[in-house]
């Protein structure tokens, strides 16, 4: 432990990572995560809250739970600064925006995205399915697309959502926050959402990473538009980040870590063998992205593609999107249009590095 950590009981829900700085599980059913970081810094007049973690039955409770260990009421809440708009980080700020009233800091990038979704949500969908259709993907996952959209546009969830689109407070990259002994450089860093942000401390050298690097889990990098290359943007925002002096990680899941730098290698090498098994597959043969993704290995508790439920089918298709969007950016895999439909072929079989424009990494 470092200086001024502690590790509380109650199955270590809150635990003091720095001075002042406590990072806080928040409950993430069904989900192999097992939970979603928060951290709350208290400066003595400034309270703010990172992450809200999911909007679901209890999660107010545990929080208050989890602040009233270290003698702070949920209503003494000043600010809250979202990472990203995924609903397991942003789900519970309406509720707490009722409650409590803060400042709602977060990403220019990602506030105006989500106005756009509001105000074209049909559009946004048709170009989606007809997207994943062009691709082959299958009934079931079109059906669970379109329950998710439609859930992202119910009461229970719009409310968080329709907060962000008008932040107090928009973050930008470069700007800085302070609060208390720490003074946090706002670090824009796409792709596993569009405008996902990190915070750097300069002087502990530690980083709020939120989903932009875990320490065990690969974060899920996803396409689901013909526009935009998410993995090309997530490759450049971790040679971002592998620019600063970062000690530890405060994860947005999982354990706080060390060895940022190895552990951004790992990332890369992943990706880097998930590019050659398409390669591999698509070599010679004029495949859909449907049909690549059901013969990719996952990591999933199940012998056969067609055992993989609709979620995890719609997870992988995103993620094998993403990686034929790059690979054909690159140059390294040919994109077909045929009878209104997408296939790709691969050029090689098999890249020894990878290559972002003209630059190794």
């Amino acid at each position: 432990m470092i200086k001024g950590e502690i590790s509380l009981s109650d199955n270590n829900k809150i635990e003091e990572v720095y001075p002042n700085l406590f990072k806080i599980k928040m409950p993430f059913e069904n989900s192999p995560l097992g939970y979603i970081n928060s951290y709350f810094i208290n400066d003595g007049k400034k309270k703010i809250l990172i992450d809200t973690g999911f909007n679901l039955s209890g999660s107010l409770d545990e929080l208050k739970d989890s602040l009233g260990m270290i003698k702070i009421d949920i209503s003494e809440i000043t600010d809250i600064l979202l990472t990203h708009y995924h609903i397991d980080h942003v789900g519970l700020l309406s509720n707490l925006k009722k409650a409590v009233n803060p400042k709602i800091l977060f990403s220019k990038k990602e506030a105006e995205l989500l106005d756009t979704m509001f105000s074209y949500s049909e559009t946004y969908l048709k170009n989606t399915l007809e997207f994943y259709v062009k691709n082959g993907v299958d009934d079931g996952v079109i059906r669970l697309v379109k329950k998710i959209n439609k859930m992202n546009f119910s009461s229970s969830f719009n409310g968080s959502y329709r907060l962000l689109t008008n932040p107090d407070i928009s973050l930008a990259d470069d700007d800085n926050i302070s609060v208390g002994d720490y003074s946090f450089k706002v670090i824009l860093t796409p792709g596993h959402s569009p405008g996902h942000i990190c915070l750097y401390e300069p002087d502990f050298k530690f980083l709020i990473a939120g989903d932009h690097i875990l320490p065990k889990t690969t974060p899920n990098v996803t396409l689901d538009e013909e526009d935009g290359n998410p993995l090309y943007d997530y490759f450049k925002s971790l040679d971002k980040i592998e620019g600063y002096d970062v000690k530890r990680v405060l994860p947005g899941h999982q354990n706080v870590f060390t060895d940022c730098h190895r552990r951004i290698q790992d990332l890369r090498d992943h990706h880097l063998e998930r590019c050659n098994e398409i390669l591999e597959i698509a070599w010679e043969k004029e495949l859909n992205a449907y049909q690549i993704a059901s013969l990719l290995h996952w990591n999933v508790n199940c012998s056969s593609w067609d055992q993989i439920d609709p979620f995890q089918k719609w997870m992988a298709i995103g993620e094998t999107l993403a990686h034929l969007k790059f690979l054909a950016s690159e140059r390294y895999i040919d994109i077909i249009e045929k009878d209104g439909k997408i296939l790709y072929l691969a050029k090689i079989q098999n890249i020894p590095y990878l290559r972002i424009g003209h630059q190794r990494v």
